[in-house]
């Protein structure tokens, strides 16, 4: 497994435990599971399993391209870049658009770049457009645009 999708992975799956409503000791049992027994083990067979399952129905591989993250991030990271919008910002903006990431998915010291790719890769694709329109300043919603607004600069 190459280092790129060495850290998608570990990503995905991070989030996908942090945005459950596990407690902190499931997690910890699940941590040590993973380190010491079988579920690393049970969790790869069910994935190939699933994945075969999945790619008899439709083209997996159609379907990962239209998903790519790399479009909406380069888009953001483009507007960003010309509204010279801090990571403060863009974290407040990312907030209101995804409410249910934990507050510290938003505190990074990667670059800007690899801070949006992170967020389009974890971000539901409705919140994705969400963020997307609040860079655009295109809400149609009055109230939400105060909020936006006051969170600028």
């Amino acid at each position: 497994m190459n280092d790129r999708l060495r850290q998608r992975t570990i990503r995905f799956f991070i989030a996908s435990i942090l945005m459950s409503d596990l407690s902190e000791a499931e997690i910890n049992v699940i941590a040590k599971e993973l380190t010491r027994g079988m579920l690393g083990k049970d969790i790869g067979e069910i994935l190939r399993e699933m994945v075969l399952v999945s790619a008899k129905s439709f083209d997996l591989d159609q379907h990962i391209k239209s998903s790519a993250p790399s479009t909406q991030a380069y888009e953001a990271y483009e507007i960003a870049k010309r509204r010279r919008l801090s990571k403060k910002v863009l974290s407040n903006y990312m907030a209101a658009a995804s409410p249910h990431l934990p507050r510290k998915f938003f505190v990074s010291e990667a670059p800007l770049k690899d801070f949006l790719e992170n967020y389009f890769e974890i971000a539901p694709s409705s919140e994705a457009a969400f963020f997307l329109n609040i860079l655009k300043g295109e809400l149609s919603d009055p109230y939400l645009r105060g909020i936006v607004g006051r969170n600028r600069g």
